[in-house]
C-alpha cells in the first residue's frame, strides 16, 4: 500500500470509529412526539456530572440525557448512568486523582480506559458508571472521534477499510456484522463486533 493509501486508511478508520460510536453505542430510537425530560440521577461519583445541552426540536428517550456538540456536528443521548468527562489530558487527570481518594478501584478502571482513548481527535468521552459496569472490571465507555477524510472517499470504501483494519489489529472474538443504516444526518454504516480486552486486574474480558 502506498504512503497516501496508508494515510487514507488511518483517516478512514479513525472517522468511522467515531461515527459508529455515535450510531451504535447508545441504542434505541425515540418515538415520535416524545418530549425532553431530564432529572439528575444519583449515578457516578461527584465531579463527573451530567451536564446536558438539549438543542431545540430533539426528542431523546425519556430518562436519557442528550449532549450536543454542534461544533463537531453531532448530538448523542445516553442513559442516566452515563457520565461525560472532558477528553483533554488535564481534565482526565483531575478526575482520576479525585477518584483515587473516593474509589481507588473505579479510578483504576477510568485510568485504564483513558490510556486507550488519548488522542487529539477524540472530542467526546463518556463512561457507564452503573454498578454492573463498575463491577465487571471494565468500564463500558463511548468516545467520538472527529477527523476529516480525503476527498472521494465513499461510504462503501470507508466501511471496507475499517473492516480490514479491525480484522488486522484487534483481537476479535466474534465475526464483524455490517449493516447499512439511515440517520437523520444521512446514510451511515454500523459495525458490530466483540473484542477481547485485558482488565486492570489481569483478567480477560
Amino acid at each position: 500500500m502506498s504512503g497516501t493509501g496508508s494515510r487514507l486508511l488511518r483517516l478512514v478508520l479513525a472517522a468511522i470509529v467515531g461515527f459508529l460510536v455515535v450510531g451504535c453505542g447508545a441504542g434505541g430510537t425515540p418515538a415520535p412526539g416524545q418530549t425532553v425530560s431530564f432529572t439528575p440521577l444519583p449515578y457516578g461519583p461527584p465531579g463527573i456530572a451530567a451536564t446536558p445541552t438539549v438543542p431545540g426540536g430533539t426528542t431523546p428517550i425519556p430518562g436519557w440525557t442528550e449532549y450536543s456538540q454542534p461544533e463537531d456536528g453531532f448530538a448523542i443521548a445516553l442513559p442516566g448512568s452515563w457520565r461525560k468527562i472532558n477528553p483533554d489530558p488535564a481534565s482526565l487527570a483531575n478526575v482520576i486523582q479525585m477518584l483515587r481518594q473516593q474509589n481507588p478501584e473505579l479510578a483504576e478502571l477510568v485510568e485504564s480506559a483513558s490510556r486507550r482513548l488519548q488522542s487529539s481527535d477524540i472530542h467526546f468521552i463518556a463512561f457507564d458508571m452503573s454498578a454492573e459496569s463498575v463491577s465487571s472490571g471494565f468500564l463500558t465507555n463511548l468516545n467520538v472521534l472527529h477527523r476529516p477524510l480525503e476527498g472521494g472517499t465513499t461510504l462503501e470504501s470507508f466501511g471496507d477499510a475499517n473492516v480490514q483494519e479491525l480484522e488486522r489489529l484487534t483481537d476479535l472474538s466474534s465475526p464483524i456484522q455490517r449493516q447499512d443504516v439511515q440517520w437523520p444526518a444521512g446514510p451511515g454504516l454500523c459495525l458490530r463486533y466483540t473484542v477481547g480486552l485485558d482488565t486492570p486486574g489481569g483478567q480477560r474480558a
